[in-house]
């Protein structure tokens, strides 16, 4: 018995994996928004909830630009597993913020959490998507030379003083899994395009100053499911390998 179940196993995740291969998987329209930060309160910052915040008491005049972030969404379209596509655009508006703002608010934000949803349909039928994303902000001292990315102030990106740093973690515990024909299906987001990757996270630097836009892109990531209900297909297989179990028995008595 022990080695029929583990043949039924293999059998069954087997099916998965194929069944997962075999869907045709689009997303549709991409949506997003900013659902908190950290630390909290930060000054003046508003926006939560919608797809651009903004933060920070402007160092030089206050009729200076907030620095802040914000997301627009792709229109989506067919996708593969372990293939990355265009998720949508991210910008960083990397504007200088006083260190120390009237009051206790914290300076800038340290992070901030992008709750992403679309719909995604799964060889025909359709199914809502959501999925939380966390970024991690570095707002350096734009004055320090060398700059916080080893690089001298003054020059490349570091050409208006320090660049500021965003990190993108995956935060899978946050996240959706769509579950199809003993599939699980997640997106995981894989970088800022044509940006690097530090300690294994896509990393983008953004010059000061400037409004810094890359897209962001995703790949989708299946995991078989060994208890959920098994297609027809499945069911006849395990019939056979039950039936293969009664001979081998029969064989040996």
């Amino acid at each position: 018995m022990t080695f029929l179940k583990t043949v039924v196993s293999a059998g069954a995740l087997a099916l998965a994996a194929s069944a997962a291969s075999a869907a045709v998987v689009s997303i549709g329209v991409v949506s997003g928004d900013w659902a908190s930060v950290s630390p909290d309160p930060v000054y003046g910052l508003n926006g939560v909830g919608t797809n651009e915040i903004r933060w920070g008491q402007p160092y030089y005049s206050s009729s200076d630009p907030q620095s802040g972030y914000q997301f627009d969404g792709s229109s989506g379209g067919v996708v593969t597993e372990g293939v990355s596509f265009d998720l949508g655009d991210f910008t960083h508006f990397n504007f200088a913020v006083s260190s120390d703002p009237p009051g206790s608010d914290a300076a800038s934000i340290t992070g901030a959490t992008l709750h992403v949803a679309f719909d995604l349909t799964i060889d025909g039928n359709v199914y809502s998507y959501a999925s939380d994303y966390d970024f991690t902000h570095w707002e350096t001292i734009n004055t320090a030379n060398p700059c916080a990315n080893g690089g001298a102030n003054g020059s490349g990106v570091n050409v208006n003083g320090c660049a500021d740093r965003v990190q993108i973690l995956n935060n899978e515990g946050s996240s959706d899994a769509v579950v199809v024909n003993g599939v699980k299906y997640y997106f995981d987001l894989t970088g800022f395009e044509g940006l690097i990757m530090e300690n294994g996270l896509p990393t983008f630097w953004t010059v000061e100053g400037q409004t810094n836009v890359a897209t962001l892109y995703a790949a989708m990531r299946t995991e078989p499911v060994s208890d959920v209900p098994l297609p027809a297909t499945a069911l006849m297989m395990l019939a056979g390998l039950g039936g293969l179990g009664l001979v081998r028995r029969k064989t040996r008595a």
